[in-house]
């Protein structure tokens, strides 16, 4: 059985699940739209659908999770995780493959509800939030390793080949979750599953006004990361003409960026707490955003610009969502599994739909991307500091 420190690892990877089973496919979405073929809306809507499957199943999975332990629900979403995966692998146009990728997102869906409420089950407090950073930093492997991995795929033996990938990622997952995970649940939910249990469940999660408030953050912060997700391929390409290896290169070089933001997080929990660490990242979150509508107004953007400040941007955003998510599960102990599903679930839905009309609304431009950008930002910050101010004497930092 895992150990506590391989435990929290292997929370990490279930949590870069989402992230490695995008990113792998960044590189390869043209080479997708000329065999399908596929529009190229069509085939960044690939990202999207993923995500809002991803959202709307960790409900299920997290009820699932306290009514029969966290090991078993892991098993069963991982399983409908690599059956999503195998009707990828064989999708014939773009609507097949769009209908696996929601099957693959709704699987997937089981990783990270069980990664947080693992977590919670062992830590309460500040030693949560910052096992929740370690997590998340092991989380940075995902943007790091998978673009290079689906570049190199995609060269060597076609854009299929990326799914083969995932499928051989999400099974080895399944291996450790069947051999050698152990069951953290304190206890079996009997009635976790009824409609009538969640909803009480649902009512309790928001009358907490810490859940309601950081379930709200990590949600509107969640729009901007998926926003550039979605639209990342599209604005190294058109603006700077970089696409295939380089393009790999250069967003792989973001997770070196996730590993900086959750080794500083873990820092500035432990001497100034929670809500002033996710501050701190919005603050940067901010004025790399603002830098890049300077530059994108003044038509002055470059690769190595833009590459900077993404990369300052990856600093923060997951230090924000990552602390968000563990000040709003805190409370709930006893419904861990729940509580983790509500948090996702109404990141990755709001984030994915949020995300899917801003880039029809903008077309992805450099522009309208770096506005939009910079208005969640703000507003996260804002809501951030007014918590602090608020809050300051027992208010959960």
């Amino acid at each position: 059985m895992l150990g506590p420190k391989p435990l929290i690892f292997y929370c990490g990877l279930l949590l870069t699940l989402s992230a490695f089973s995008i990113d792998i496919m960044l590189p390869v979405f043209a080479a997708i739209g000329r065999d399908l073929p596929a529009s190229a809306t069509a085939v960044k809507m690939t990202v999207p659908c993923y995500l809002f499957a991803f959202g709307l199943g960790q409900i299920v999975f997290g009820a699932l999770s306290d009514r029969a332990g966290r090991r078993m629900a892991i098993i069963a979403g991982l399983g409908v995780y690599l059956a999503g995966t195998l009707a990828c692998a064989l999708a014939f146009n773009a609507e097949s493959l769009l209908g696996g990728r929601l099957l693959q997102g709704l699987g997937g869906a089981a990783g990270p509800v069980v990664a947080r409420a693992v977590i919670r089950d062992l830590y309460r407090g500040r030693q949560l939030a910052r096992s929740m950073a370690a997590a998340t930093a092991v989380f940075s492997l995902g943007p790091m390793l998978a673009p290079l991995l689906g570049y190199a795929l995609g060269a060597a033996a076609g854009w299929r080949s990326v799914f083969a990938a995932m499928f051989a990622f999400g099974g080895a997952l399944l291996w450790v979750a069947v051999f050698n995970l152990r069951d953290t649940a304190r206890a079996r939910v009997a009635d976790a599953m009824q409609p009538a249990a969640m909803r009480r469940r649902a009512r309790r999660f928001f009358a907490c006004r810490q859940s309601r408030y950081f379930f709200a953050v990590g949600a509107w912060m969640t729009v901007s990361m998926h926003l550039y997700l979605t639209n990342s391929p599209a604005l190294y390409r058109d603006n700077f003409g970089i696409e295939g290896l380089w393009f790999a290169l250069l967003f792989a070089s973001h997770g070196l960026g996730i590993i900086a933001g959750q080794v500083a997080n873990r820092t500035l929990i432990g001497r100034y707490g929670t809500v002033t660490a996710s501050a701190v990242a919005a603050a940067l979150l901010t004025a790399a955003a603002a830098a890049l509508l300077a530059l994108a107004l003044a038509g002055a953007a470059g690769v190595v610009s833009f590459t900077l400040l993404v990369f300052g941007f990856a600093v923060g955003f997951l230090v924000v969502i990552s602390n968000a998510a563990a000040l709003a599960i805190d409370e709930h102990g006893d419904m861990a599994g729940f509580a983790s599903s509500i948090v996702g679930c109404g990141a990755f839905t709001i984030g994915a739909a949020g995300a899917a009309l801003l880039t029809l609304l903008t077309g992805g431009a450099l522009l309208a991307w770096a506005a939009v950008t910079l208005g969640v930002c703000g507003v996260a910050l804002g809501a951030l500091l007014r918590w602090r101010r608020e809050m300051r004497v027992g208010g959960g930092d």
